[in-house]
């Protein structure tokens, strides 16, 4: 998946935090478990947790995560998702609709913002990751 390859890519350039895909999830405060395609846990979020309690389905939120639409997804259902992860923590979000060739990106507090062209930018917790959408788009075309 051209996503979570480039999001460790980014990571490599620093190898602080740690980078999850969608093979695991994650259980929030609110007691729901959710499971991203992407997600990057700052060390800060990481501090005073033991190597152990981040395997497999920890329970604390990622600071970033991203949610990649497929057809089989409802468009509201991961929208609903998306305000989720905002919810219990996260303080970024990215929900890529290749349909529709944009990314709706999720803050606390802030209105969901929809970016299109080739790339988008990371702030706060993956401040200078930049991810290639036309990598994602071409997997779509």
């Amino acid at each position: 998946m051209a996503i979570i390859h480039q999001l460790r890519l980014w990571w490599k350039t620093h190898r602080r935090g740690k980078v999850a895909d969608s093979n695991g999830g994650f259980f929030l405060k609110d007691g729901s478990m959710l499971s991203p395609d992407a997600a990057y846990l700052s060390p800060e979020t990481l501090a005073g947790i033991p190597p152990a309690g981040v395997r497999g389905l920890p329970h604390l939120c990622p600071d970033f995560v991203i949610e990649l639409l497929s057809r089989s997804d409802s468009f509201r259902d991961t929208q609903e998702k998306m305000q989720d992860w905002i919810a219990n923590g996260a303080a970024l979000g990215w929900l890529i609709d290749p349909y529709q060739q944009q990314v709706l990106v999720y803050r606390p507090e802030a209105d969901t913002e929809a970016v299109t062209g080739v790339a988008i930018q990371g702030s706060g917790p993956v401040e200078g990751f930049t991810l290639d959408l036309t990598e994602v788009w071409r997997c779509y075309e």
